[in-house]
């Protein structure tokens, strides 16, 4: 029998499916695992169905802010969270690192950042 290569879990919660789906793609393609989920309630059904090795949340979500998700996290998953934002300053950053959050990307993206903060996060 062939061992199954070990894949990082990602859970990605963002209302936008053009944002989750570009993350995605960039994520399956450096060999992690995806999930989507478009609202907080969505994230916590995820987050009690699979252990996740790391979360990115989107800080501007429809109903409960990405802020709010991620405190709600932290009680839920000891997996790293990162925040993810159209709108980042060093207010925001400051922020989500106070809320239990590893760190803050602002789009536009550069993936090899995120895939190497969140890789190192994981180890």
């Amino acid at each position: 029998m062939i061992a199954k290569e070990w894949r990082p879990k990602v859970l990605i919660v963002d209302d936008d499916s053009a944002v989750a789906g570009v993350l995605s793609r960039e994520l399956r393609n450096k060999g992690f695992e995806v999930w989507n989920a478009y609202n907080s309630d969505e994230a916590a059904f995820w987050v009690g169905m699979e252990n996740f090795d790391v979360i990115l949340v989107d800080l501007v979500l429809p109903g409960v802010s990405g802020y709010s998700v991620i405190n709600f996290l932290k009680d839920m998953t000891q997996a790293p969270v990162f925040a993810i934002t159209g709108y980042g300053s060093e207010d925001a950053r400051q922020d989500v690192k106070l809320l239990g959050a590893n760190d803050i990307f602002s789009k536009p993206f550069e993936f090899e950042e995120i895939i190497s903060k969140m890789r190192s996060a994981i180890s």
